[in-house]
C-alpha cells in the first residue's frame, strides 16, 4: 500500500492561531478522519474569570468522570466521554485577552487510531496573538 503525507494547515485569522497538521493519505482519501471532528475557535476573555469559565463549560458535556485534566498558568487541556459515547479532547489557552481553543472528537471505540493525531494537534497549537 502506498502513503504519502498531505501537510495541511489551519487558521483562524480573527484570532491569529493555527495549526500545522500533517495526514497520512493512504489508499481511502477521506481516512478514517470521517469519524473525527476538529474544531479550533478564538474569543475574547470578557474578564479575568474566563478561563475558569471556558474550564467550567469545557467539562460541562462529561457523562462521567474527567479522564484527563491539565491546567496552568494560562490554559487547561481536559478528555472526557459525553454523551454520545465519543472522546472529547479540549485545549485552551488564553493570552493577551484572547482565548484560543482546539477541540477534537472522535469515536471512544477509535482511540487508539486518533491518540497519534490529538497528540500532534494539541503540541502543535498555537493560540491567537491578540492586542499588544
Amino acid at each position: 500500500m502506498r502513503s504519502t503525507t498531505i501537510p495541511i494547515a489551519m487558521h483562524n485569522l480573527a484570532f491569529s492561531f493555527s495549526i500545522p497538521i500533517r495526514l497520512q493519505q493512504a489508499r481511502n482519501p477521506i481516512m478514517a478522519m470521517e469519524e473525527a471532528k476538529i474544531t479550533a475557535y478564538g474569543s475574547h476573555a470578557l474578564d479575568e474569570d474566563a478561563l475558569q469559565t471556558e474550564y467550567q463549560y469545557a467539562t460541562s458535556d462529561a457523562v462521567g468522570p474527567i479522564a484527563h485534566k491539565k491546567t496552568g498558568d494560562n490554559w487547561f487541556a481536559v478528555s472526557f466521554v459525553d454523551a454520545n459515547n465519543d472522546i472529547v479532547y479540549r485545549k485552551t489557552i488564553i493570552q493577551n485577552g484572547i482565548l484560543s481553543s482546539v477541540i477534537l472528537t472522535y469515536p471512544a471505540s477509535k482511540k487508539a487510531n486518533y491518540d497519534g493525531l490529538v497528540t500532534h494537534v494539541v503540541s502543535n497549537f498555537i493560540p491567537g496573538k491578540g492586542e499588544n
